[in-house]
């Protein structure tokens, strides 16, 4: 979960620390890709875009509060999945973690540009329930994801 509400029932254990991106395909925009774009560039592109009461789209419209930007919500999008491939077909842009779209860039498939001027930054968690007991399954999947994040951390340090 990306900066999960506070419940009772849930153990949240932190795992990273992310920043939220523009995402688009590579060459769409006159910036490189990687360089920081101003919320205020935000303006007038096409974006696709969680429904409001999603968490990721109070983060965004908040951020474009701060900045004094209206956005043009193009589409209204559930499901991380359906909205790359969006952005793929060249439908608009989108804004989420970086770590979403990590391989697709890495392929390139995907180009982004971390938000600047507010930053939005997010916090990733794994989160269990309190009210069922974990399986030896739900450990050792919890221990991979862990093991999964430490790794990509420590890459990401020494590049």
């Amino acid at each position: 979960l990306f900066n999960p509400p506070h419940v009772v029932t849930l153990i949240t254990e932190h795992v990273l620390d992310d920043r939220i991106h523009l995402v688009g395909t590579p060459g769409s925009l006159d910036l490189a890709a990687g360089s920081p774009v101003p919320a205020e560039g935000l303006a007038g592109l096409p974006m696709i875009l969680p429904p409001v009461p999603h968490r990721l789209r109070a983060l965004i419209d908040d951020a474009a509060r701060q900045a004094d930007v209206e956005l043009t919500v193009a589409c209204e999008v559930t499901g991380t999945g359906t909205v790359l491939e969006l952005v793929r077909q060249r439908v608009g842009y989108t804004i989420l973690p970086s770590t979403l779209v990590l391989d697709e860039q890495a392929e390139g498939r995907l180009a982004s540009w971390p938000i600047a001027e507010p930053t939005i930054p997010t916090r990733l968690f794994v989160a269990t329930s309190m009210q069922r007991p974990q399986t030896l399954a739900t450990k050792v999947v919890l221990r991979t994801i862990r093991e999964i994040f430490a790794a990509r951390f420590q890459a990401e340090r020494n590049a």
